[in-house]
């Protein structure tokens, strides 16, 4: 009985290893998908550092529409002041519809398209979304700068 138990153990585990080595090897990437699905990561990783900026520009944007809104009751308010903290304002809106207009342009369906085609596109999403990083940061930077300056006497 030992016997056929050992047997019968040794038959289920050497049936099973083909199709697990089958299984495998169907889920291996060509190098042409290996190189998209690495610019594509590329890509996102640029995205998901960002993101979670959207709720900081949120949060500055309000800042500065309060303040805005204090400075525009005032009658010695410098209108220059006025001005640049308007403009601040308008580049952390102009950033969040940068990231909203990429994310909402983007459905990332590559059926039916070539590699080259494939990461072409991949490429050139790339170079927008490191736009969109690059004007979120510096909205960020140059609101968070006034701020400071106004707040700290």
């Amino acid at each position: 009985m030992k016997n056929c138990l050992t047997f019968f153990m040794l038959v289920v585990v050497f049936a099973c290893e083909p199709s697990a080595k089958n299984d495998q090897e169907s889920t291996k990437l060509s190098p042409e998908e290996t190189a998209q699905d690495s610019l594509f990561n590329e890509m996102m990783a640029i995205h998901d550092e960002v993101m979670p900026e959207m709720d900081h520009i949120f949060r500055l944007q309000k800042k500065l529409k309060t303040l805005i809104d204090s400075l525009q009751n005032e009658e010695a308010t410098d209108p220059g002041m006025l001005d640049s903290l308007t403009n601040y304002n308008d580049d952390l809106q102009d950033a969040d519809e940068a990231m909203m207009h990429w994310m909402r342009s983007n459905d990332f369906e590559f059926e039916g398209m070539e590699h080259e085609e494939i990461m072409t596109e991949l490429a050139s999403e790339k170079e927008n979304i490191i736009v969109v990083r690059e004007k979120m940061l510096n909205s960020i930077r140059k609101a968070e700068d006034i701020l400071q300056q106004i707040e700290t006497p």
